[in-house]
């Protein structure tokens, strides 16, 4: 036997959907515009938005990106040295934003449960990544680099950054990009 609904019960369902979509449309709006339509308010930049993140915020991400390099390296570059992340990346900020794209991206498909094809899609992003910072020409790339020598051979292990140049390009950087505690209540 089939189940029938009245026309009421049909019109309350319907009412329900509309209802439904007025609030997706709402979503995108705030999506859209930054924040909830109306409430001057904008969403909380992410933890990876290098000019938002506070004193200890940009320390941490920092370092989690230098570990992240040090893996890549470890698994990537010792393959050639146009696949390699030479220890003067910190000093190169547009190097920094690629190498945090690349790291977030990374951890998102390592992030799934189930099959994605993610890891496929964050390796066809990489090697162009890697082909701008190693790029003849290209601005902010490795190839312009006065700071360091670039001697990769793939029989010897790669380095990291050292400890003491490390520590320093991270104060520089907080320092020069101070960012004010917010007061939320303020907002």
């Amino acid at each position: 036997m089939t189940d029938y609904i009245t026309r009421d019960e049909h019109l309350e369902a319907m009412e329900a959907v509309q209802a439904d979509i007025a609030k997706l449309v709402e979503l995108v709006g705030q999506v859209l515009d930054g924040g909830a339509p109306g409430s001057g308010t904008k969403p909380a930049a992410g933890r990876w938005q290098w000019d938002a993140l506070d004193h200890e915020a940009r320390v941490e991400l920092w370092y989690e990106l230098r570990d992240w390099v040090d893996w890549y390296n470890s698994r990537y570059g010792y393959a050639h040295d146009s696949m390699y992340i030479p220890p003067c990346w910190p000093k190169h900020s547009l190097a920094v934003e690629e190498l945090t794209a690349l790291m977030v991206a990374w951890k998102a498909a390592q992030a799934q449960s189930e099959p994605t094809d993610l890891l496929r899609t964050w390796h066809e992003r990489l090697y162009p990544a890697i082909e701008r910072l190693h790029g003849s020409g290209r601005p902010g790339g490795f190839d312009r680099c006065s700071d360091a020598r670039h001697e990769v051979k793939n029989t010897v292990p790669v380095s990291g950054v050292p400890d003491d140049v490390f520590a320093e390009v991270v104060r520089e950087d907080v320092e020069a990009h101070h960012v004010p505690d917010r007061d939320i209540e303020a907002a």
